[in-house]
């Protein structure tokens, strides 16, 4: 949580923010915090490990956007590809025909009807485009799958902390009799 709050630039990764004021204004108080039991000494060292860990993280970050900027300022990115045709991702129908087959549009027509409903389709061949089509379909379907799988997941996960939480919390019991 902290962790995320240095990330974010809810808590300053400098030392602007004490320890105690963040400690007893903002942590103390929160659930994990009382269900952890986490004391102030514990929460000051792990501030300043975490605050550490995330300035070498926003100075690699830096230096690599700079990296970055340097090198596409040498090797551009090409817009047509080796046979001279536009590169579809860099032009406006990419995101259009996402849009589209998103809204299933390519199950109410047929490749070329779905070609001429938009002027931004038309710079591309009929087989361009269809194989654009199948691309974009296939992409749909792969970015549904990935969402399913994560809430399946993150459901599992849920059920696993839940069930740890009961365990320890029927030890703690255990333990005060």
């Amino acid at each position: 949580m902290v962790l995320d709050d240095l990330e974010n630039g809810v808590v300053s990764v400098d030392e602007t923010d004490s320890a105690e004021d963040l400690y007893y204004l903002f942590y103390v108080h929160t659930d994990e915090f009382k269900r952890e039991k986490v004391l102030f000494r514990q929460f000051r060292d792990c501030l300043r490990d975490h605050r550490e860990q995330v300035k070498k993280r926003q100075e690699a970050s830096q230096w690599e956007m700079a990296a970055f900027a340097h090198d596409n300022a040498i090797f551009p990115t090409r817009t047509h590809n080796d046979r001279g045709e536009k590169k579809f991702y860099l032009t406006p129908a990419y995101r259009l025909l996402a849009k589209d087959v998103g809204n299933k549009l390519h199950q109410l027509m047929t490749p070329s009807q779905l070609k001429a409903s938009r002027p931004e389709y038309e710079e591309f061949s009929n087989k361009v485009f269809d194989g654009r089509i199948r691309q974009a379909i296939r992409r749909e379907r792969m970015v549904n799958w990935r969402n399913d799988k994560r809430e399946a997941d993150e459901k599992k996960l849920n059920k696993r902390r839940q069930e740890l939480a009961a365990k320890r919390q029927a030890e703690e019991d255990l333990m005060q009799i």
